[in-house]
């Protein structure tokens, strides 16, 4: 051991992140293409609920750190541990759309926790005079958790969050498939029965709706590696994650059912057609009916969900720099040649589209980006 040194610290700091004055009940003037003048004078609508009880909002951390070096320090680790429990966020908090408003900015009443662990490891594995490689990698897991919600039992969110369990658990309907027979999407009730249309009811109280899985990343993480031969560098950087996600059924049918008019990507081809036939796609239609529903509670179900983990080589950079006594001969400063490229590859077992992107079917991709140079300074 080279170097050693380990580090902690506690600390809270206080958000609003929101904009001025929104604690005060204001009205907006609707344009006269929305509503017409009355007598002469345009109509005043509400467009703030008054709420002059919040404050901001507070966030606590602790942080602990260990830092090792090796071998002269040609082996560098870190490892970070870390809590941040967040209280009183200033959100929108839902209303019954009966009281003229769908939410009220206020102190949301939530602790919500994120405890994690973080590596980052940097070796020089090769150096000599004219020859260096260097590698690195991070990787970093993290938990989220709901510590406390006073009332959560008779608030709107009683059926989206539950105490000591993530606020990113997916609640829906279990998905059973395409019935082979009539081509239609299934779904498991609450007692496991099959149901062309679920209860939206959750399971306590006799409905089919349910916690599912949790949607936070396992693990992300990145890789780097730079190779050095005198003027010639090459550094090739991979990124990768573990992860739940909407996949591209989700993005299909998120915008409408299959067998209207818009575009569709060629995997839809591969719907059911006939009795016997298996497929993930249910049969098209351009009506109301089974399938319409089918599609409606489909993007609610755990059939929108799939895989989404990857290794990507998000970035590769190639550069050559001209021997000093070459750019001294040709009167110059510097003369340098470089190429980077981004999202050349992807190695991942997602289906259609981006799982960086994950159900984002319709959305612009990543695109992959090569941008070459040359650099001269006299």
């Amino acid at each position: 051991m080279s170097f050693g040194k380990l580090s902690a610290n506690y600390g809270t700091n206080g958000s609003d992140g929101i904009a001025p004055y929104n604690y005060q009940a204001y009205y907006r003037v609707e344009p006269s293409s929305i509503q017409l003048p009355f007598q002469g004078i345009k109509p005043y609508t509400p467009d703030n609920l008054f709420n002059p009880d919040y404050s901001w909002g507070v966030k606590k951390s602790y942080n602990a750190a260990l830092d090792l070096g090796f071998f002269k320090d040609r082996l560098l680790v870190n490892v970070t541990w870390y809590q941040a429990r967040t209280s009183n966020q200033l959100l929108g908090y839902q209303l019954p759309a009966q009281t003229g408003f769908t939410s009220v900015l206020g102190n949301f009443p939530a602790t919500v926790q994120n405890r994690g662990t973080e590596f980052y490891i940097t070796s020089t594995n090769i150096q000599t005079d004219d020859f260096k490689w260097t590698s690195t990698f991070n990787i970093a897991f993290n938990v989220n958790k709901l510590i406390a919600f006073p009332g959560l039992e008779t608030s709107p969110y009683s059926a989206q969050y539950a105490i000591g369990k993530s606020t990113n658990v997916y609640n829906g309907y279990r998905f059973a498939g395409v019935n082979d027979t009539t081509g239609v999407f299934q779904f498991y009730t609450g007692k496991g029965a099959k149901t062309y249309r679920p209860n939206s009811e959750v399971v306590a109280k006799g409905g089919d709706w349910q916690p599912l899985f949790n949607t936070d990343p396992k693990y992300t993480g990145g890789f780097s590696n730079t190779v050095t031969y005198k003027s010639l560098s090459v550094t090739l950087f991979f990124q990768f994650a573990k992860q739940l996600s909407r996949n591209y059924l989700s993005g299909i049918y998120g915008f409408g059912t299959p067998g209207g008019y818009f575009n569709l990507p060629e995997v839809a081809l591969n719907h059911w057609r006939q009795p016997g036939d298996h497929s993930d796609m249910q049969k098209l239609s351009g009506s109301y009916g089974d399938p319409y529903y089918g599609a409606y509670y489909f993007n609610s179900s755990s059939g929108a969900f799939s895989d989404a983990s990857y290794v990507r080589l998000k970035t590769v950079s190639v550069s050559w720099q001209l021997p000093d006594k070459w750019v001294r001969k040709a009167g110059m400063k510097d003369f340098r040649i470089y190429c980077n490229a981004q999202n050349l590859l992807t190695f991942t077992g997602y289906k259609v589209a981006d799982p960086e992107m994950a159900g984002n079917m319709y959305a612009i991709p990543l695109q992959r980006v090569i941008v070459g140079g040359l650099s001269i300074n006299f």
